[in-house]
């Protein structure tokens, strides 16, 4: 099976993903290992899934500083703004305990539109409405 690049540009239609479980029987833990959630309703899960397939641009699991940046600018309506800032790439990498040479896991962008929704003002529905509004996740 060949594997498409996905971009921040590519197409609003959602495919499978291959990687993150969608199962709610584990626990997401943050990086120091503190239950942050005990459940996971799957349709949050394949939603953070499949933002995190369509600007995970070098394919390695991680959101780095430049993808995030893509992410928050598509969904802000600022597309082709700026890189976030290194003291705000940091801080966002701190609070969630990883490193930030490596990035947001898919656990972490859940805890991101979760646990940290208010604090970040991460809108799981809108953000995933943006950037696949054909889709049927997007209807619920």
């Amino acid at each position: 099976m060949s594997e498409k690049q996905s971009t921040p540009d590519a197409p609003t239609e959602a495919k499978a993903v291959d990687a993150p479980p969608t199962s709610t029987e584990a626990p997401i833990t943050d990086a120091a290992g503190n239950v942050v959630r005990e459940e996971i309703p799957k349709e949050i899960s394949a939603k953070v899934a499949l933002l995190q397939q369509m600007f995970d641009v070098d394919k390695d699991g991680f959101l780095n500083q430049e993808e995030m940046s893509a992410l928050s600018n598509k969904t802000s309506g600022k597309e082709g703004a700026e890189t976030m800032s290194d003291e705000e790439w940091r801080m966002l990498c701190m609070v969630l305990s990883i490193d930030y040479t490596k990035g947001l896991a898919w656990t972490d962008l859940i805890i991101v539109y979760t646990k940290l929704a208010e604090q970040f003002g991460a809108d799981l529905s809108k953000d995933f409405e943006i950037c696949f509004p054909n889709c049927e996740l997007s209807k619920r």
